[in-house]
This record gives structure tokens, C-alpha cells and sequence, in this order.
């Protein structure tokens, strides 16, 4: 009946609708390296070492590159084993070509 239907949207509507292009997780990613490019943006305690916005965007955009120029990927699937800054990479990379990540273990 009327009075219960619920009119909904998709995002993707919504923003067609307000005229306001959605942002991906690169996108905000970036938006941050231009304001903290050279601060930390992770830091290993077990080895005192540590990567800046700016690589950790570089990295990713490198990645990315290889990723789309390469293989054309619909999914990528990586064991990565703990190493914090290999997942934020391959997520953002992902994120940049619009494919799927999936963080997989092996073992």
C-alpha cells in the first residue's frame, strides 16, 4: 500500500541528482597526501622504518599502472602475510582501476 512504500535512490542517482561525482577511496587518499605528503602515514615499530603519504600514493598509482597496462584484472587475489603497507597499496591500486581486492591467507 501507499503509505508504506519507501522511495529509494542509489548513489549513483543521488548524485546525478545533486550533481556531485562521487569519491573513491584513491581519490580521498590523495586529497590526503596533498595536505600530509611527506608525514608518516604508516610506521613499522619492529624496525623503527616508516612510509610517507607520498610513496604509499606513488606505490599505489605504480601498481595500479602495471595492474591495468598488464593483465586487465576483474578481482585481484594477494597473500600479502601481514605486511600492512603491501595491503594498503594493493587496496588503494585496486581502488584506483575500479577492481575488486580480495586480501586472501594461505596458510
Amino acid at each position: 500500500d501507499d503509505a508504506r512504500s519507501i522511495e529509494t535512490t542509489t548513489s549513483s542517482e543521488q548524485c546525478k541528482m545533486n550533481d556531485v561525482t562521487p569519491e573513491t577511496l584513491a581519490s580521498l587518499f590523495d586529497s590526503l597526501c596533498f595536505e600530509h605528503g611527506d608525514k608518516d602515514a604508516i610506521c613499522f615499530q619492529e624496525n623503527a622504518q616508516s612510509i610517507c603519504y607520498f610513496e604509499l600514493q606513488q606505490a599505489s598509482q605504480a601498481l595500479a599502472a602495471q595492474l591495468y597496462n598488464w593483465f586487465r584484472p576483474t578481482y585481484v587475489l594477494l597473500d600479502l602475510r601481514g605486511h600492512v603497507a603491501a595491503e594498503a597499496i594493493s587496496i588503494l591500486a585496486c581502488n584506483r582501476i575500479s577492481i575488486m581486492f580480495v586480501p586472501v591467507d594461505i596458510q
